[in-house]
């Protein structure tokens, strides 16, 4: 960056894999609430958004979920932690073995957490992949968060935003579904 620090931002020629784009009206949210952005789901995708905290602390985004949220994985900003957690707790209906070096992760433990600061005024800008088993939130171009889920369910696809504790405003998004780039 023009600061010399570090930018992290998806490949370019991602983008030739867009196709059928779609967007949607800004979604403002209040505390406890929880959206279904419509004509968002699916398992193949490139979602980008903005989110505005107003005086929120906890919100963000659950994606590959099943409509009865049996099946969900969750991104989390919290503010006044200055992290991101992403809970997998409930990302597979099947038993699935989380490794962490030379550690197996448990059921209850299944989170990862991940320390970022919003600077004064700074909003969140996400650049979010979902392949299938594989997702990817480019923050900021700050940062990469990547976390492998195994969802079960072929109705594990819908993607919603939800704020915990104050008002955040939804805007600019959008989404691509992708085509593969594995053929097999």
């Amino acid at each position: 960056a023009e600061d010399n620090s570090l930018r992290s931002d998806p490949d370019e020629d991602l983008k030739s894999l867009r196709y059928d784009e779609r967007r949607h009206p800004d979604i403002s949210l209040d505390s406890g609430d929880e959206v279904m952005a419509k004509g968002f789901s699916g398992d193949t995708v490139e979602i980008k958004l903005r989110l505005e905290p107003e005086d929120a602390t906890r919100f963000c985004v659950k994606l590959l979920c099943s409509p009865n949220l049996k099946e969900e994985t969750i991104l989390t900003y919290d503010r006044k932690q200055q992290q991101f957690e992403i809970d997998f707790e409930k990302a597979s209906r099947e038993k699935v073995i989380y490794r962490n070096g030379p550690t197996t992760l448990r059921k209850g433990n299944l989170k990862q957490v991940i320390p970022f600061s919003l600077k004064e005024g700074e909003v969140l800008d996400l650049n979010i992949f979902v392949d299938r088993s594989v997702i990817e939130v480019f923050v900021n171009s700050r940062i990469c968060l990547v976390q492998r889920v195994y969802p079960t369910r072929k109705d594990s696809t819908q993607f919603r935003l939800f704020s915990e504790d104050g008002k955040v405003q939804a805007s600019r998004l959008t989404k691509w579904e992708m085509d593969a780039t594995n053929p097999w």
